[in-house]
């Protein structure tokens, strides 16, 4: 693990980043590779935070079934509510341990608690878009501030995952 934790590109002191290309080139990572991954970051007591696809496959099922937690991130729409909610289905059969971030504004005024209510799952945090989110991604990485939505969100998904009962190591 640490021979990987190394070879990773570093965000400060504590964040390594592993990523598939946006290319579209190439079918990504096998379900072997990312349980190797998974699995030495876990055995190194870090937590391992994985972005998946919403569309099946089988290294995004390896992660799913890996998972102590997954937070499904959804727009306050309607047609966002709907595809969360045929998305949460796939995942409850190979992980029932979800959570719910929402992100506004809604433009018809749905809000998180009514997003949480239409999919059955529990609120984690409800924010509004982060607007200098494009302009810090492009400038040197991200750096949310104090009053950041999307720093807020990441603390509630964070103390969710520091209360829960650790039956083995972490991983969301």
């Amino acid at each position: 693990s640490g021979a990987l934790r190394d070879a990773l590109p570093a965000c400060g002191e504590w964040l390594r980043v592993l990523a598939c290309s946006r290319t579209g080139h190439g079918a990504g990572p096998t379900a072997a590779a990312v349980r190797a991954v998974t699995d030495a970051g876990r055995h190194a007591g870090d937590l391992v935070v994985c972005d998946v696809s919403r569309f099946p496959g089988a290294a995004t099922e390896t992660v799913l079934e890996l998972a102590d937690l997954v937070v499904l991130v959804v727009p306050a729409t309607v047609r966002a509510c709907i595809a969360a909610g045929k998305v949460s289905q796939w995942i409850t059969e190979r992980n029932p341990n979800q959570g719910l971030v929402v992100r506004g504004p809604a433009p018809g005024g749905l809000r998180g608690a009514d997003v949480a209510e239409v999919l059955d799952l529990p609120l984690i945090a409800s924010m509004r878009a982060e607007r200098a989110l494009t302009g810090m991604l492009e400038h040197g990485g991200l750096r949310p501030g104090r009053r950041s939505p999307l720093g807020a969100a990441a603390e509630a998904v964070l103390d969710t995952v520091g209360s829960r009962p650790r039956s083995r190591e972490w991983a969301a």
